[in-house]
């Protein structure tokens, strides 16, 4: 009876654990898209997204108490991760709490959701829970809530269906950025749904048309980021993800001669299928120059100190503050060069993970790939304290770092033991 009892508090774990990180990972995508497509677009966007995110942290708070007698995952560069966002939040209570900066209350309290209710508490929950996330039903999981997000946009976004000359949001809690990069992990998954060693049935069969409808997603938003970031993965993967340097660098040689020989073409395709994407990409007159105030801005409050840096966030208007859209540029605003030094050990030591689960073809490089996407996306758009994914597919890729080849293949990845032994004869 206490074997059995055991037994069920084990699976529930692990089904409580893989849950979490499913939620986190795509959660808000499949919400926000079923909501929109039932109730239709609201101006409120909050009468959704605050039930969801509440629920969240929920099972977040319960994957950890599950986990709570087991050891904390902390590897060097997890701690060193951890120190930086200790680091970025004492940087926020010094700016708008201690010399008191005119912000928007309601502004800071956005902040303080996201920072300690969708990230710190999620990736201390996820450092709790690693060993009993079963990697192989998170990837099968994930597939069906991002197939169905990207489906459901599709078919109740009447937008999505034609080459549009505008900007196309999947909802009013999806902009633009984050309705093609639902559009590129629809891409990433389904491609790996179809890699998988064994058979998954149904999933495989859906992988084809949810990849299709994924990719008219990623180029109808007319998001160029989204985009960029495909490219940023191509062309790493193929640097850093072949143990053939030589041929490694003919396909890129051989890609590029293709482009220059074809871009006509390349850019007329795009064009029919997306004229915003493709007026934004090529139209020399459409230039970052709304983003190079925050880039100038950005590096002005590095220069004023650049040890510890001067300034938690642009300050855009008497009571409202924005991102400077690149994670370097803000971790050199926030903290200086002491920011920049901790964060650079720890993405150096993710960037080994991610190039190590790449050559060696271990089941969880998928993860490793939405790593790419997220870190790429950072580059030109976005926020680290406003991207939660950001921070959870570190953590994860960061524990893929700490474990050997086998605790990747089996403990953390959770494929089945004759899977590994087929593929190794």
């Amino acid at each position: 009876m206490v074997d059995l009892t055991r037994r069920d508090r084990s699976r529930i774990n692990k089904l409580i654990s893989t849950l979490n990180v499913m939620i986190l990972l795509f959660g808000y995508e499949f919400c926000t898209v079923i909501c929109s497509a039932v109730i239709g677009n609201v101006g409120n966007t909050q009468i959704v997204t605050i039930p969801f995110r509440a629920i969240s942290l929920c099972i977040s708070i319960i994957a950890f108490l599950f986990n709570v007698k087991e050891k904390l995952f902390l590897n060097n560069p997890g701690k060193a991760f951890l120190i930086l966002w200790g680091l970025i939040i004492c940087r926020f209570i010094y700016d708008y709490y201690v010399s008191y900066g005119e912000v928007d209350p309601r502004v800071l309290n956005k902040y303080w959701l996201f920072m300690i209710c969708l990230t710190i508490v999620p990736l201390l929950s996820i450092f709790k829970s690693w060993r009993s996330i079963d990697f192989n039903k998170l990837l099968l999981y994930s597939f069906l809530l991002i197939g169905i997000a990207v489906v459901v946009s599709f078919f109740s976004n009447t937008a999505f269906q034609t080459a549009s000359e505008e900007r196309i949001d999947a909802n009013a809690a999806l902009n633009t950025i984050s309705s093609g990069h639902m559009g590129l992990s629809g891409i990433i998954l389904s491609i790996f749904v179809v890699k998988k060693p064994y058979k998954v049935g149904l999933y495989q069969y859906l992988a084809l048309p949810v990849f299709v409808i994924s990719c008219l997603i990623l180029l109808r938003s007319g998001s160029r980021g989204p985009l960029l970031s495909s490219l940023g993965i191509i062309v790493y993967c193929l640097i850093f993800g072949t143990k053939n340097t030589v041929r490694s660098l003919f396909t890129i040689v051989g890609l590029y001669c293709v482009w220059l020989i074809f871009s006509d073409d390349i850019v007329q395709i795009i064009n029919d299928i997306s004229p915003i994407l493709k007026q934004r990409m090529f139209d020399r007159t459409d230039q970052l120059s709304d983003r190079s105030v925050f880039y100038e801005y950005a590096w002005n409050s590095f220069c004023e100190s650049p040890i510890w840096g001067a300034h938690f966030a642009v300050k855009t208007s008497v009571k409202n503050i924005m991102y400077p859209h690149n994670i370097f540029l803000e971790v050199l605003m926030q903290l200086g060069i002491i920011g920049l030094t901790i964060y650079s050990y720890t993405l150096i030591s993710a960037l080994k993970s991610v190039n190590c689960t790449l050559r060696r073809r271990t089941p969880g490089r998928w993860v490793s790939i939405l790593f790419l996407q997220m870190f790429f996306m950072l580059i030109v758009s976005g926020s680290m304290t406003l991207e939660p994914k950001y921070s959870i597919l570190m953590g994860l890729v960061l524990i893929q770092e700490y474990c050997n080849v086998d605790v990747v293949e089996y403990r953390v990845v959770g494929i089945r033991r004759e899977v590994i032994s087929q593929n190794k004869k």
